[in-house]
């Protein structure tokens, strides 16, 4: 009794006539579809007009914090003073303090009319929403030494009112759309109906009176009009085939004999389809090589991609602290010259990666002797801009250096990917005091290169699959970096590679052989 109670509403659904039945699902999607489609750009914007303030108010702080290090370095409270002066042409910007190393302030500023909030402020690195202010604090660094913090407030009042403006829009929008929407479901929903229901009708004719000179009413060329010719196209062939079935008993010795004559002609025939199929099945192989060869063209295309991206980053954030420099009067020629210079080595270090990759799979290309710790710095100078950015630190630890032999950029390349990988894996886990050490060694006959990082390490569940070709754990990832990697170690230098985790974050160890004759 219960079962048939909560299934009630459903069966009192399925018993509703096709016209309600549109009617009712035409209310219930559209209104599930607009509200959810409300909430989700209301959470949008709300996320996203947050998300514009933060970034908006952390670039104020990165340059403040730049300009004032060398004020903060020196306790010196007129040019502190002076740096959060220009924070007067920001009209968002309602208080600003400078912090020592010591916890003093050092110099303050604040918009008239306006305080800072008597609220905990938010260490270093983090921002904290109080009501319709933002706080942010920033590290002042100078010459890799934390001399101070930066605290910024914001005041987001106007913001929030254009998010206010922008969600009434959206509710006045999406209810004018459903309102629209069920109007013109109303009007068409007869063109769905009507056709059914005169099909209906012409069905039970036939069914109770097996009247099959019935005809269903054609209104329109849709699926609803081939259904309804397709119907009557049945019905006259049911007829036909009454009758050739009364013709067919007449003549059944002759329909016999057709079908004998059919069967010998058949089997004449068979041999040469049994060719024509061979002939239609080699083409598909070749088909087939085809594909397999556009397949290796694309995944070389996304290796070369995959290089490239990181050298592509490293240049964008050179090219962005040129503009900073030249708009705070900091570019002089020393600086420009330096710039070009390692846009120049970035630039050079793509055009080799297409020379590399057009001659990965040539079989005469020669191993050479290298040195690791060249290989290394080159695969760092690629990867340093971004690793500055995101304040994350390097360090270079010298075992011994040593000369491996194979292929140097080839090497390069594998550590700088593994270095872009740890930087992400910083990045994605929002580690405070990103780190990176890199150590180079070497015993009797095999040199090394350890990358450890803090970055969280890797799932224990996917680790025996990072090196997989197109196994990623990444949205944007293409599962190519590490698999070609340990190709280029593995397969065309004679080495391994290894990944484990550590108490910290992940290590990665590439081991080649030594050069003959390395002491």
């Amino acid at each position: 009794m219960l079962r048939r109670n909560a299934n009630l509403p459903m069966s009192l659904f399925e018993n509703l006539p096709i016209k309600r039945k549109l009617m009712f699902i035409g209310l219930v999607t559209n209104g599930v579809a607009v509200v959810l489609l409300s909430i989700t750009l209301g959470v949008g914007e709300w996320a996203s007009y947050r998300g514009r303030a933060v970034n908006t108010l952390a670039v104020h702080a990165g340059v403040i914090a730049d300009n004032a290090a060398p004020a903060l370095m020196f306790l010196d409270e007129k040019a502190a003073h002076e740096v959060l002066a220009r924070l007067g042409i920001e009209t968002t910007i309602v208080y600003a303090a400078l912090q020592g190393k010591s916890g003093g302030i050092v110099a303050q500023f604040h918009l008239p009319g306006q305080r800072r909030l008597a609220t905990p402020l938010p260490a270093p690195g983090e921002h904290v929403f109080y009501g319709d202010q933002l706080v942010l604090a920033q590290s002042v660094i100078h010459s890799g030494e934390i001399v101070g913090t930066l605290y910024l407030q914001s005041n987001l009042r106007d913001v929030y009112w254009e998010l206010l403006r922008k969600l009434s829009l959206i509710v006045v929008a999406m209810t004018a759309s459903l309102a629209f929407a069920l109007f013109l479901f109303t009007r068409f929903q007869k063109a769905i109906s009507d056709p059914i229901q005169n099909l209906v009708e012409a069905m039970m004719r036939v069914t109770r009176e097996n009247d099959y000179s019935a005809q269903a009413l054609v209104q329109s060329r849709d699926e609803f009009g081939v259904l309804a010719q397709g119907f009557n196209v049945m019905l006259g062939a049911i007829r036909e085939r009454e009758a050739a079935l009364t013709a067919y008993q007449a003549g059944l010795e002759d329909a016999v004999r057709e079908r004998t004559e059919e069967l010998k002609q058949l089997n004449e025939t068979l041999e040469q389809r049994v060719q024509d199929e061979g002939i239609k099945n080699r083409e598909k192989d070749h088909m087939l090589i085809r594909q397999s060869r556009l397949a290796a063209m694309g995944e070389m295309i996304g290796n070369i991609a995959h290089q490239w991206r990181q050298p592509l980053n490293a240049l964008s954030l050179l090219l962005a602290n040129i503009k900073d420099a030249y708009e705070f009067n900091e570019l002089d020629r020393a600086y420009l010259d330096d710039s070009v210079a390692k846009g120049g080595q970035l630039i050079q270090k793509m055009s080799s990666t297409i020379d590399d990759f057009r001659n990965f799979f040539k079989p005469d290309r020669e191993k050479q002797p290298f040195s690791l710790e060249k290989a290394v710095r080159d695969a760092l100078s690629v990867v340093e801009a971004s690793f500055r950015s995101g304040n994350i630190a390097v360090e270079l630890k010298m075992e011994r250096d040593a000369t491996a032999m194979g292929f140097p950029n080839e090497y390069a390349q594998v550590v700088a990917n593994i270095l872009g990988n740890a930087r992400d894996a910083i990045r994605e886990r929002q580690v405070r005091d990103g780190k990176v050490e890199i150590v180079i060694g070497a015993d009797d006959a095999y040199a090394y290169v350890a990358i450890r990082d803090n970055g969280g390490g890797i799932p224990e569940d996917v680790v025996e699959k990072i090196f997989d070709p197109y196994f990623t754990t990444r949205e944007k990832g293409t599962g190519i970096g590490l698999y070609m990697s340990k190709m280029i170690i593995e397969t065309n230098m004679n080495g391994r590679i290894e990944a484990r985790n550590t108490g910290e974050g992940a290590e990665f160890r590439i081991v080649v052989p030594l050069a003959t004759g390395n002491g």
